[in-house]
């Protein structure tokens, strides 16, 4: 007897049909990738957003980063190698108080230790914030000058100036590219005179940074720089023909390295430390000038 088959076919139907989930792969699906989007765009303008709140402190730290390497090689130059209108008013102050400043600060590292002379130059910061609010009528609260004193207390213990801290704290340099502790060699009188050029260096440095200040965004900081060089230029040779001091040329690749490393990094220093100053209040930009002792 002849089987039949107990299979009946059905008619194709395709509203019937069943969707099923598409495989996955290696990519995610688009509400991941949305999802990632917006987040990645979300944290990128909160960054935005406080760079650009605080600009003018970023600016004057990092040409504090290039003003300790300016200060490193001047420090190590003294040891291989004898060394070496209203707006225009103010662009005038700028360049006379930044080229006694400059002067008191490396006149001082020839006969001080680099902690010594660094722990006087960062009383330039208070001094300019008092300076700024009688002069400028800005804001000085007591913020202000609490982070002030407990900025200038914490470079103290960082750099232990031997006049505090006794002659067991001594100057680093670098020698033969390795890090050694040597004693400076100075008399009693070309120390006391090295404290007095930082010093002087302290109240000229404030009065650049109020000039830079007062200028403000009216004037470009290269104007400021091309200012502050040349009359640096004019009063350096006026300084060189009346105290009769040799004009030494590079005679060995380091001592021409060094100097313009100082060139290099002073230029950057100078115009980030002027556009930081456009950004700030004297007394809020110059607490950024702590930052160098880290370097």
């Amino acid at each position: 007897m002849p089987t039949r088959n107990a299979y009946v076919a059905l008619p194709l139907d395709s509203s019937n049909s069943v969707d099923y989930p598409p495989t996955r792969t290696g990519s995610p699906s688009p509400g991941v990738a949305a999802i990632i989007r917006t987040k990645w765009k979300s944290t990128f303008s909160h960054v935005r957003d406080i760079i650009e709140s605080n600009a003018g402190l970023l600016f004057v730290s990092a040409s504090q980063g290039c003003l300790s390497l300016v200060n490193v090689a001047v420090k190590k130059l003294h040891t291989i190698d004898p060394p070496v209108s209203t707006m225009q008013a103010r662009l005038k102050s700028l360049g006379f108080f930044g080229f006694f400043s400059l002067y008191g600060t490396y006149y001082s590292l020839q006969y001080l230790s680099l902690s010594d002379a660094t722990a006087l130059a960062f009383l330039a910061p208070l001094c300019t914030a008092i300076a700024g609010s009688l002069l400028l009528h800005e804001k000085f609260g007591t913020r202000e000058a609490l982070a002030g004193i407990f900025s200038l207390f914490g470079v103290i213990l960082i750099a232990r100036p031997t006049f505090i801290f006794g002659a067991s704290s001594q100057d680093i340099t670098l020698t033969g590219g390795n890090i050694a502790k040597v004693a400076v060699e100075s008399t009693s009188s070309q120390r006391a005179a090295a404290v007095g050029a930082a010093l002087a260096s302290v109240l000229t440095g404030t009065g650049a940074y109020i000039a830079i200040r007062a200028v403000g965004k009216r004037a470009h900081p290269l104007h400021s720089l091309t200012s502050f060089s040349v009359q640096s230029a004019i009063m350096s040779t006026t300084y060189m023909i009346a105290t009769k001091s040799p004009f030494v040329i590079p005679t060995r690749l380091g001592w021409l390295g060094l100097l313009m490393l100082i060139g290099f990094f002073g230029f950057i220093a100078q115009v980030l430390l002027a556009m930081g100053l456009q950004r700030e209040t004297a007394s809020r930009g110059t607490l950024a000038l702590y930052t160098q002792v880290w370097n």
